[in-house]
């Protein structure tokens, strides 16, 4: 394993070298990340729940409306989880340094951040992930149809979060003014300052939080 380097050193760069058989269009991109173990996961996953919802009967409003709060809630979800954990310190254990597995991959995403199987949520996390999502969305309604609804819409939002953050670690450029805007917040915090710009598809908690931008100064784009 090469030594960590810190992001902030100068001559960090927004434009770094990438591997030669990294993806440079949209299609190519799609058909890598679709081979990934956690988005293949992810698909499955919300495809189940929402045949499920149909099964049980055709939605309704609450659904809807459920939804809507998944959509609405996600911004604080994303910001804290990679705010307090992901960057979390090690905790010491009987003299022992412990950090979660998804943990150390992120800091191993961040000394290399091209690295495929260091980038995605860690595949071991969907054997007791799903079931506590299950389980909670039956605890927030008491309603099996809704549960369904929560289960896929909630997948979804992560599946959206998984291929935002896989584009911006990619040589695709971004067209869209909404996926610029993200694509140049997430290589800053990666290659300014990697204690402030955490939302990576949501950027409203940085700002209503103060971990928007950088200290640094900022670099010719």
């Amino acid at each position: 394993m090469r030594p960590s380097v810190s992001i902030t050193e100068p001559g960090a760069t927004l434009h770094p070298h990438y591997n030669p058989a990294a993806p440079r269009t949209l299609g190519a991109a799609f058909r890598l990340f679709a081979r990934q173990p956690s988005p293949r996961r992810l698909m499955v996953g919300a495809a189940l729940a929402l045949l499920w919802r149909f099964y049980l009967g055709l939605p309704g409003w609450a659904d809807l409306a459920l939804a809507a709060g998944i959509v609405i809630y996600w911004p604080l979800q994303e910001w804290a989880v990679h705010r307090y954990l992901l960057h979390m310190k090690p905790v010491t254990v009987r003299g022992r340094s412990v950090l979660p597995i998804q943990v150390r991959n992120h800091q191993l995403h961040h000394r290399d951040p091209w690295r495929l199987d260091v980038l995605f949520i860690y595949k071991g996390a969907f054997k007791y992930a799903l079931p506590v999502i299950v389980g909670l969305f039956w605890l927030l309604t008491r309603d099996w149809p809704l549960t369904a609804t929560g289960v896929g819409a909630y997948l979804l939002v992560l599946l959206r979060y998984e291929w935002t953050h896989y584009l911006t670690h990619t040589p695709y450029q971004p067209r869209s003014r909404w996926y610029r805007k993200r694509y140049l917040n997430h290589r800053r915090h990666h290659f300014l300052d990697e204690q402030r710009m955490f939302g990576v598809t949501a950027l409203v908690m940085d700002k209503a939080l103060g971990t928007a931008g950088s200290k640094l100064r900022r670099p010719a784009d």
